[in-house]
């Protein structure tokens, strides 16, 4: 398929100013942050397999911040220590917005706190294009107007479960691993609601539920000519909107140790096995803090989990690879591991061969 071609009206300058020597010196038209341009104003553009790529991600991702996209789509650079912005990926996502394929907002900020990276989400230029590109129906990309009005706790809460996501396809694309499946939340409630156990209240009365993860993915590993390993992992967002540990469970309360509870019946019940073929996985939680994880992980311990439910924030996978670098804490255990460890005498394997039983 050929690219589009968005051509401008007019030369993308403003009026030329006098300088102190009276000669005429043209400026480029800078682009309003948050209010789209007139289309005469824009330079002339056209799309390239990675801004289709983009949009695409943005499309299946519901919202990336330019950070998730820089991540996902440009090479990363550092000077000493820290990242630096890559310009290329803000003129493109710049481009993308007042095309209308793209539509960007601003994530609230307290006083005192710094900028945050913008928000990116599917417009409806951007719907159109995908339904060219997959011919499918408009109606089927399921775009609407204002899907970017969502409350702050759900934007927060789906921001960091893609951060979780960008960063494990990025360390597998590094690795050589796949990221061959990826549920979303609104999948596995559907899939789920069929899955139900029952659990032992402290008060010891019996209680259905059912387990619904903020996502699930499989990492497949090559394994030298082998078959590849595939390896199943649920996640977990904390956002301490959570309990800890409640004295009474009560239908539709957030508590951590019936969380754990009913992972836990969820395992043992033979469900997990019937539905994902294999008793094998991890539950990876990603929580704000340091506190935080380390009191969720002796919680997860107090309720009978083990070496099955391994712990990190969003500031250790930031920083680090978090698939190949030790940022994990695992239940049991007092060390950190990496969730895949790469060895130089054989294909890379799981990391830290621990108990898995529960």
């Amino acid at each position: 398929m050929a690219p589009t071609i968005f051509r401008s009206k007019k030369p993308s300058t403003k009026p030329a100013q006098a300088t102190k020597q009276g000669s005429a010196v043209a400026t480029k038209q800078r682009l309003p942050r948050l209010k789209r341009a007139r289309t005469e104003h824009l330079p002339g553009f056209s799309l390239t397999h990675r801004d289709i790529a983009i949009v695409a991600a943005v499309w299946e991702y519901h919202a990336l911040t330019a950070e998730h996209i820089e991540t996902l789509f440009f090479p990363q650079s550092f000077v000493q220590g820290k990242k630096q912005t890559n310009s290329n990926c803000q003129t493109r996502l710049r481009q993308l917005f007042h095309r209308g394929l793209l539509l960007r907002i601003e994530q609230p900020t307290a006083i005192g706190e710094p900028r945050k990276p913008l928000v990116y989400w599917l417009d409806r230029a951007g719907a159109e294009e995908i339904a060219i590109r997959r011919g499918i129906e408009f109606a089927d990309v399921g775009w609407r107007p204002g899907r970017q009005k969502v409350g702050l706790q759900f934007l927060a809460h789906l921001l960091d479960t893609n951060t979780v996501r960008v960063h494990v396809v990025r360390s597998a694309q590094t690795h050589g691993f796949f990221v061959s499946e990826w549920r979303s939340e609104d999948m596995l409630r559907r899939a789920h609601a069929a899955d139900r156990v029952t659990i032992v209240t402290p008060q010891g009365a019996r209680q259905e539920t059912t387990v619904i993860p903020d996502s699930y993915f499989v990492l497949t590993i090559p394994s030298g000519g082998e078959e590849a390993l595939r390896y199943p992992c649920f996640v977990e967002i904390d956002r301490r909107t959570v309990t800890g540990q409640a004295s009474e469970w009560r239908h539709g309360q957030h508590d951590w140790a019936k969380k754990i509870t009913t992972y836990l019946a969820y395992i043992r019940s033979g469900k997990y096995a019937a539905r994902y073929g294999t008793r094998q996985g991890r539950i990876l939680t990603v929580t704000i803090g340091e506190r935080r994880m380390m009191n969720l992980k002796a919680i997860t311990e107090k309720s009978g989990g083990k070496a099955r439910f391994w712990f990190t924030t969003i500031a250790r996978i930031t920083a680090g690879d978090i698939l190949t670098d030790a940022l994990w804490s695992v239940a049991t255990r007092n060390t950190v591991h990496p969730l895949v460890e790469p060895r130089n005498d054989k294909p890379p394997g799981l990391a830290a061969k621990v108990s898995e039983k529960r």
